[in-house]
């Protein structure tokens, strides 16, 4: 990130040397040390004002003599061109897409918006007064329902110093050193500002990953008037770090927020080639909001869906499948298919719905394993109504970082799953 203030630049004094390589004898001459003043040296954040870098460029072409000296340097060309694949191009399309929409919980709307327009031409979508879209479809006397939530982890400005910077929330768990010292966005209408997630103050001698106190961002304003009269609202505008999803490989990439839009991508991918007209029981797809802060938007949607006979919520699957974890605990690789998580913190599914799903799974060459976690999805709220909740999943390592990773194979086998529970009313 470069600042745009006006400083001068830094000249000091060095040690006279004496070139090894050249004929020429500086012992006797005076050298300098010219440099630019930074913020956060030694960080991934370090942070020089532009201003320093048009001087220093103009100064050196001072000494050059004369700035036409620069049509004189060489061009350099990239020559590093991207690697193709040839597999999974809908499943990267899909995910890819939605992990490039920002939407902390509460401020969904861009997540939302893009979802509403990748639905078939025969949807017809509701969107509740909580955010959470609403897809109705097909026909029976059974009524089954497909939960994804669409927001992501991240933060909310909780205040504003009066020396401009923001003071920063949480919203959804996770490691606040993580994003300690690493770059922000500031999400203002349509034009996020960008900034930096400050390091603490004694980054250079702290021992602790810890952080002593609230996470605070710099964005180069000099006040906390310059930060509000740019449109930043207390308690509503949100910060993320940018996000982009790298495929890796042929099978796996990685990004930040595969939790939960790969779920989002699921329910979508599943919709592609439906005929609606074909179910022979009524079915609800739920894209819901603020999951990571309470389950907001599924619990208020739980309440409208009380006559359904299962809710499969779509989320990850936190594996133990990394070189740092003990394997004795949630060890469904990446790459072995789709994932029913039989039991999590408040809920576990009967011996009969894992048979029953296993059993369609065969029956449709979908490729399945199951496993136990910690946490929950968002078919919690439908418990209190005497719903069973059968969470599907995918296999993920490092949720809730920068790099959380995924497998298109786990995916392709989540959309089949989801396929053949659509098109067998009987399968419970």
């Amino acid at each position: 990130m470069v600042e745009n203030n006006k400083n001068l630049l830094i000249t000091k004094p060095a040690s006279s040397f004496r070139n090894p390589s050249s004929t020429i004898d500086f012992s006797s001459q005076p050298v300098y040390e010219i440099g630019l003043p930074s913020r956060y040296t030694n960080t991934p954040v370090e942070l020089i004002a532009i201003s320093d870098v048009e001087n220093l460029m103009d100064y050196w072409m001072q000494v050059m003599g004369s700035k036409k000296e620069l049509a004189l340097l060489p061009k350099v060309k990239s020559t590093t061109a991207k690697p193709s694949y040839s597999s999974f191009n809908a499943e990267y399309q899909m995910v890819s897409e939605l992990i490039s929409q920002y939407g902390v919980s509460y401020d969904e709307e861009r997540v939302r918006k893009h979802i509403l327009s990748k639905l078939p031409a025969w949807a017809k979508p509701e969107v509740d007064s909580e955010g959470n879209i609403i897809l109705n479809f097909g026909q029976g006397e059974d009524h089954i329902a497909f939960v994804a939530h669409m927001d992501e982890t991240g933060y909310v400005v909780d205040a504003i110093n009066e020396d401009g910077t923001l003071i920063v929330k949480n919203r959804g768990g996770m490691l606040p050193w993580i994003w300690e010292a690493q770059p922000a966005l500031i999400h203002v209408s349509e034009n996020p500002i960008q900034a930096v997630f400050e390091p603490r103050a004694d980054f250079e001698t702290a021992t602790k990953r810890t952080i002593p106190s609230e996470l605070t961002v710099f964005a180069g304003f000099n006040s906390k008037s310059e930060a509000l009269a740019t449109g930043i609202q207390i308690g509503k505008t949100t910060v993320t770090m940018p996000k982009e999803m790298i495929r890796m490989s042929e099978n796996r990439a990685a990004a930040r927020g595969f939790d939960d839009r790969v779920g989002c991508a699921a329910l979508l991918m599943s919709l592609t080639n439906l005929n609606p007209a074909e179910l022979k029981q009524r079915v609800t797809f739920v894209w819901s909001t603020a999951e990571e802060t309470g389950l907001v938007g599924a619990s208020f949607a739980a309440k409208n869906l009380q006559d359904l006979k299962t809710v499969y919520p779509i989320d990850t699957y936190v594996s133990s499948d990394d070189p740092f974890t003990d394997e004795t605990f949630a060890n469904c690789p990446l790459g072995n298919g789709a994932v029913i998580r039989v039991l999590e913190s408040i809920n576990f599914i009967s011996r009969e719905n894992l048979k029953a799903v296993q059993n369609l799974a065969a029956q449709n060459k979908v490729k399945v394993q199951y496993g136990m976690t910690a946490g929950g999805t968002d078919g919690q709220p439908f418990l209190g109504y005497g719903i069973p909740s059968i969470p599907l999943s995918w296999p993920g390592r490092y949720s809730h970082s920068p790099v959380e990773i995924m497998d298109y194979r786990d995916l392709s086998n989540l959309v089949m799953l989801i396929n053949s529970i659509l098109l067998n009313p009987s399968n419970e």
